[in-house]
């Protein structure tokens, strides 16, 4: 097939080749035209086809051939029931906004691609329906040529709903130049749409001045919202960004974010479960849980559940690079979960909202195994915080000139937040304490969790099951056979299988 890296490679040529390869080769070989075989050999396929399916998700069957689908631009906005489809490529050419009561659906196999500056917006009253399929996953992806895509190239997808959130007159900003659509409402139940067996890669850029998006944004999204078997790779900002909203995610994969794989915000109060997360070695937080940074006590709280979670820090890199860190009056329960990796912490709870909240045992970190966290391999959380501490700050309870406590071992006597006044908060007694079944300092046996082309995500039996590691609540709508720590299950072949992607560029 065309590759613009290869131009003199035209649809043309190939397809004459293809259909005269038997007949032309012999020739070929023996003549200087040698040199443009061997420059097309890695595009050519002479296997011919019978339907769309034989050409493996990468072109559409036209006279026995595999070609290139036809590429149709998106330019205006789509205010009616709209169906894209997989025998086309989708170039956003903008921001391209769908408005009330539209629905756009995005059939399997469907590539979207975006230009500089586009972005995919489902404003409150429409919806997006991307379902694909292991076998034909939905991609949105840069617009640059292989081998030149970067992070940050487009803008993202984003669905807006009228869900609850903690800010009033909330809107994101995406158009400086128009009305900014408004996030939330009263509305828990509240449907953006589904997104399922998806890609998206590159995203998290500017789309007009300094706003920028994620690579997918759920703001204000709720309960009838289906966001599952879902990947998002090289963002160049946050990969996922929930804002507000109950939403339940599950099956998220989120590799290579230029920031925080999983920025959670604004009073989101749902559940997630199979949740993997590798982190660029340049990226900061797996998981930046925060409610409303002006104001840490207004509600909704963000309060989450999640379970079945591996977290894979970047082993160096960014200043700061926590597991999780929970701040801005945050709430977290977090169980049967991996974290490995991270140089600073595993866990860091800081300000004075938050730090209550996990006094008042509203913030759990329990059945999950911590290994090779901090500079030393045993740094899994910093010793301590005082209450109250400076809520105007992302980083209360962490001083970069503070030592760093793992396990038991922690000086309970020093305060890393650096406050003379308040109550004294021990963040290791808490997270360590015998009720929790937290295991540290255990090779969970992830043969590549590093590896950032191919990494594998399954752990060994050894230290992540046994009988101590309840089901997950099914009355709360977590499938309850993940009884095992982490995003997979020991022994078996990863739900990552057969649609996600590691592209460099």
């Amino acid at each position: 097939m065309y590759n613009s890296e290869f131009p003199y490679c035209s649809p043309g040529l190939l397809s004459t080749l293809h259909a005269r390869g038997r007949r032309l080769l012999p020739t070929l070989l023996g003549m200087s035209a040698l040199l443009l075989l061997q420059s097309c050999s890695l595009l050519l396929d002479f296997d011919e086809c019978a339907t769309d399916s034989d050409c493996a998700g990468a072109g559409v069957c036209t006279e026995g051939i595999c070609k290139p689908p036809p590429t149709e631009a998106v330019i205006n906005i789509i205010a009616e029931d709209t169906t894209w489809t997989a025998d086309k490529v989708y170039l956003l050419k903008d921001v391209i906004t769908i408005t009330s009561p539209a629905v756009l659906t995005i059939e399997p196999g469907t590539k979207v691609l975006a230009e500089k500056g586009a972005a995919l917006v489902a404003l409150p009253g429409a919806r997006i329906e991307a379902v694909g399929t292991r076998q034909a996953p939905i991609v949105f992806s840069s617009a640059e040529p292989v081998g030149r895509r970067r992070a940050g190239d487009w803008g993202g997808v984003a669905l807006i709903g009228k869900a609850k959130v903690s800010r009033e007159d909330f809107n994101l900003r995406i158009n400086a130049d128009e009305q900014q659509p408004i996030v939330g409402g009263t509305d828990d139940n509240w449907n953006c749409g589904t997104i399922k067996y998806t890609r998206i890669e590159f995203g998290g850029g500017f789309v007009e001045g300094d706003n920028a998006l994620n690579g997918l944004t759920l703001a204000g999204c709720g309960k009838e919202t289906t966001v599952d078997y879902v990947h998002i790779h090289k963002g160049d900002d946050d990969n996922l960004e929930i804002f507000g909203g109950s939403v339940d995610i599950r099956h998220i994969l989120l590799t290579r974010a230029g920031d925080d794989p999983f920025d959670i915000d604004t009073g989101w109060h749902g559940t997630a479960q199979f949740l993997a997360i590798q982190q660029d070695p340049v990226g900061n937080n797996s998981l930046e849980i925060g409610g409303l940074k002006e104001d840490h006590t207004a509600e909704p709280l963000t309060d989450i559940k999640i379970y079945n979670y591996t977290l894979i820090g970047g082993q160096g890199g960014g200043d700061i690079q926590r597991g999780a860190h929970i701040k801005e009056g945050a709430r977290a329960f977090m169980s049967h979960g991996i974290i490995m990796g991270h140089h600073t912490v595993g866990v860091e709870v800081s300000d004075e909202a938050s730090i209550q909240g996990a006094r008042d045992g509203h913030t759990v970190v329990q059945h999950t195994l911590f290994y090779e966290v901090g500079l030393n391999g045993d740094s899994y959380f910093h010793a301590g915080a005082s209450v109250p501490a400076d809520p105007g700050s992302g980083d209360a309870g962490l001083d970069a000139g503070s030592e760093d406590a793992g396990g038991t071992d922690a000086d309970t006597n020093s305060d890393p937040g650096g406050s003379e006044e308040g109550e004294y908060f021990d963040q290791v007694a808490y997270f360590t304490q015998p009720g929790f079944n937290n295991i540290f300092g255990e090779d969970p046996g992830i043969e590549r969790p590093f590896d950032l082309t191919n990494p594998s995500w399954v752990p060994s039996a050894t230290h992540t099951t046994g009988a101590a590691i309840t089901p997950p609540p099914v009355a709360e709508g977590f499938d309850p056979t993940g009884v095992y720590l982490g995003a997979f299950r020991p022994g078996e072949i990863p739900w990552t299988e057969g649609w996600t992607d590691y592209p460099l560029n």
